[in-house]
């Protein structure tokens, strides 16, 4: 069955997380000790992060498709921890290289690795444990904006509604008319009912008549030219054989008369040259036949049976995923159940009793009882597992105390103790959050599943052993929480009895009489406070109501800050990566980024962290990413496809949306609120400025003055930096002008992701996807010399550019004229197709200004001063 190869996946993914976490101890071991060159540093973070990253996508593939709850729920924790250590991996990277991009091209050839096998997969859980929140959220939003749609605008539905006769009136009809062999009824005997019902037609059913009659139309057109064609070949042969004949008759014409050598011999030339290309023909559908059998061409169409069997098992074992996961809440449910009912009223004597006994040991032996443990420390587990001081130790420390007192040493202890411990070259470094995860889920592994023989569950049911463990762990830290609470309040009535039996026994009535005055004045500030606390509540009581989150969500829907987006995803980004970066950046020369490459940024900074609450709190925190392209380079994409990636909920920012409901300060800092308490209720979130750089324009132009932007400035800086780790909030925005815009705006962006101008390598693909589609196009057509005069044009141009070029006419004459390069460039220069050097360079410059592109640049120069510095002194001692 399928899940027995996804457990074997699984085990063999486990292994590598074991060996990559002795390799991740050994490369911390090494860190401490230093001493080693950047070269060196820099290719085991690049090695480390990939194997994370293929480790992440196997992962992955086995979370998708095994069906056991708690197996999926162990490959869950590994999958957040390994992606939250491959991220902090991507951190080290960026300060090292200086770019954000990672190029691996010397690093996979040793790992044995192709760029498919890295390949991104995004973790299915990031939507489809939540997808019926989703759907019923979208739907939601939907009838939101059909309501406002309809109260906006009534009348123009009436007007563009259409009065129809009803379903009996229109039966009425056909059965009048299928009537006509029965008698004539005359007009004195029919009965006008002028009370027939009357329905309304829908917009909808409106435009689908109209389309039904449009169809229908187009083919009566088709059928009447196709008609007419063939009777105009017809009546032209009759014309031809007709004055053919006239002129033989007239004499105009003498027909010559051939001996049979002749015609044999034209015959014979007719065949040959026939057979010969008939031949060639035969030959060429082999060849392009044995080539598509070996994978060596590329077919305009493809049997999609297989790959429709493999989606339709993919969904089928996802789909079963809930069901496995509700019965295995059920039992865990009926075991809590049974675990209160019969081990928690023994477990809790049995603490109680054991805190008691601390209490008697301290006053046995000192005559008073020790502070309690607080709830942050861990409370009555230290006093279970012994981490509590005992008597002896406080004497002997009382006795040492005393002992510094009298010989003047108390001050210089104290200011000792005062100053931090500064770390030494062999302590221990502290270890990433993400790796102890990793090793708490390996060590869960090992306990739990190792030994575990699963042929005895093929139907991979619930295993009850670790629900009972489990559950038994969490209902002893429950019962100890309120065995806790019980114990402080019996402590505190022991120590003011205690207290109560010293003052007696000192004669204490002036400490009685100290006490009722502290009474006193305690109950006058407490009135005093009482007093200012219904003042304060009757202010907050004029105020009025504060808004639920309900109706937030309707008012933001409502003015279009939340809107929906189109169906999209990052595997429609197409784009090939680039090969010869490393090599660059040897020789301190510019790396060029391809298409491809920028998937990798947008799935560090974008996808990955915010998808997931427990990735967002152990992951790098990255608040703000700023896209930036030239127009129609594909930015709107890319933030639909983030959005559909991880199921966020879109607030649409932009000035222009904004300054349709929102004018005034006051009117923005309620638009802060709404979309604080909005936002974390209903996250991920992700908040969206589209034209980013207008909020810190330098100078407005005057057609922009109407929306104010750089009155947003201020909420949206206030937005950001309110964001915190676990909070599942991206702050998202798209330019294509960043020039234009102040410090402010490069300051409060962690992230800044340029598209680069359409390559070569991915222009070929898409020039290969775009007519291998066509069966009539040839197999071997020449794409190279497309790609290579295509460089820089924008990707919609050259789509239109195909689907102009290769209409209907001319795909139908595809066999008797082969299509040619020369005319989708013909099509291209004709309508002034347009590169967008020169603003990319722009954009290039003003990278360079940004705060990763003067490090660039810095350390660049430093590399070169250095490595010039090399050459003059091996220069030098040649000559010596």
């Amino acid at each position: 069955m399928s899940h027995q190869f996804y457990s074997e996946l699984w085990l063999a993914t486990r292994e590598d997380v074991e060996k990559l976490l002795r390799t991740d101890q050994d490369g911390l071991q090494q860190e401490k000790k230093g001493g080693k060159s950047k070269d060196k540093i820099s290719g085991q973070l690049v090695t480390m992060y990939i194997r994370y990253r293929e480790l992440i996508r196997r992962l992955a593939l086995c979370h998708d498709q095994v069906c056991q709850y708690q197996k999926r729920e162990l490959i869950t924790q590994v999958l957040n921890c390994a992606i939250g250590r491959m991220l902090e991996y991507k951190r080290q990277l960026v300060l090292y290289q200086n770019t954000e991009s990672v190029y691996a091209d010397d690093v996979l050839i040793p790992l044995k690795l192709t760029p498919d096998d890295i390949g991104w997969r995004k973790p299915s859980y990031f939507v489809t444990d939540r997808q019926s929140h989703l759907d019923a959220r979208k739907k939601y939003i939907n009838d939101l904006i059909r309501q406002k749609l309809a109260s906006a605008a009534p009348q123009d539905s009436r007007r563009n509604s259409t009065v129809i006769p009803s379903r009996s009136e229109s039966e009425g009809k056909m059965s009048r008319k299928a009537s006509r062999l029965s008698p004539r009824v005359t007009e004195g005997e029919i009965e006008v009912n002028l009370n027939l019902p009357i329905r309304v037609e829908s917009p909808e059913e409106a435009a689908a008549r109209i389309a039904r009659e449009e169809l229908n139309s187009a083919i009566l057109l088709i059928q009447s030219h196709d008609r007419a064609r063939k009777a105009r070949i017809v009546g032209a042969e009759l014309k031809r054989t007709s004055d053919y004949k006239k002129k033989l008759a007239n004499g105009e014409l003498v027909e010559v008369k051939h001996d049979k050598r002749t015609k044999v011999k034209a015959v014979v030339t007719m065949q040959k040259w026939w057979r010969s290309y008939a031949t060639r023909i035969h030959l060429k559908e082999r060849t392009d036949r044995l080539e598509a059998v070996l994978g060596m061409s590329i077919p305009s169409w493809k049997p999609h049976q297989v790959f429709d069997r493999d989606a339709e098992n993919f969904k089928r074992i996802q789909s079963m995923q809930p069901v496995y996961a509700a019965a295995t809440l059920a039992a865990t449910y009926a075991e809590n159940a049974r675990l209160h009912r019969i081990r928690g009223p023994g477990l809790m004597e049995d603490i109680t009793d054991e805190v008691k006994e601390w209490f008697l040991l301290w006053y046995n032996e000192l005559g008073f009882f020790d502070a309690y443990p607080s709830a942050l420390a861990g409370g009555s587990i230290l006093i279970a597992t012994g981490q509590t001081r005992t008597p002896e130790e406080y004497h002997m420390e009382q006795m040492r105390k005393a002992e510094e007192a009298k010989k003047g040493k108390g001050k210089a202890a104290a200011a000792a103790k005062a100053k931090p411990k500064v770390k030494q070259r062999g302590d221990k470094m502290e270890e990433p959050n993400t790796l102890k995860g990793l090793r708490e889920a390996n060590d869960n592994f090992l306990a739990n599943w190792s030994l575990r023989d699963e042929t005895g569950n093929p139907h991979q049911r619930e295993y009850l052993d670790l629900i009972t463990d489990k559950l038994s762990y969490e209902l002893q830290l429950e019962i100890r929480e309120v065995v806790d609470e019980l114990m402080r309040l019996e402590l505190a009535t022991l120590e003011a009895a205690l207290a109560k039996d010293e003052a007696e026994s000192d004669g204490g009535t002036k400490g009685q009489k100290d006490q009722k005055h502290n009474k006193g004045t305690n109950n006058k500030k407490k009135n005093k406070d009482k007093a200012k606390g219904t003042g304060k509540a009757g202010k907050k009581k004029e105020q009025g109501p504060t808004p639920t989150i309900e109706e937030l969500f309707t008012e933001l829907v409502n003015t279009g800050i939340i809107r929906e987006y189109p169906d999209v995803k990052m595997s429609d980004w197409k784009g090939d990566v680039s090969y010869q970066n490393t090599e660059a950046l040897r020789e301190f020369r510019e790396p060029r980024n391809c298409l491809g490459d920028v998937v990798q940024p947008i799935m560090e900074y974008c996808v990955l962290p915010v998808g997931s609450k427990e990735i967002h709190q152990v992951a790098p925190l990255v608040r703000s990413v700023s896209i930036v392209g030239l127009p129609r380079s594909g930015k709107s994409f890319l933030v639909n496809a983030i959005c559909n990636e991880i199921g966020a909920l879109l607030f649409d920012l932009s000035p222009k949306t904004v300054a349709q409901s929102y004018r005034t300060k006051k009117d923005l800092e309620r638009l802060v609120g709404s979309i604080n308490k909005v936002a974390r209720a209903y996250a991920p979130s992700l908040l969206f400025v589209d034209a980013g750089h207008q909020p810190w324009w330098k100078k407005v132009p005057p057609e922009e003055k109407q929306n104010n932007p750089k009155l947003l400035a201020g909420p949206l800086t206030k937005l950001v930096k309110g964001i915190r780790p676990g909070d599942q909030i991206l702050f998202l925005t798209t330019t294509d002008q960043p020039q234009k815009a102040g410090k402010g705006f490069m300051k409060l962006h962690d992230k800044f992701i340029l598209i680069p101008l359409p390559d070569y390598n991915t222009l070929y693909l898409i020039y290969k996807e775009l007519l291998m589609r066509y069966h009539g196009v040839d197999r071997n057509f020449d794409c190279s010399s497309l790609a290579s005069f295509s460089v820089g044009l924008p990707l919609e141009e050259i789509r239109n550019a195909v689907e102009n070029v290769l209409t209907v006419e001319r795909r139908i004459s595809l066999k008797k004229r082969t299509l040619q390069p020369q005319e989708i460039i013909q099509y291209l220069i004709s309508n002034r197709v347009q590169t967008g050097t020169k603003e990319y360079e722009k954009l290039l410059k003003w990278e360079k200004k940004t705060p990763l592109g003067k490090r660039h640049s810095k350390v660049e120069a430093e590399e070169r001063a250095a490595l010039g510095g090399k050459k003059m002194q091996k220069v030098q001692e040649r000559q010596k």
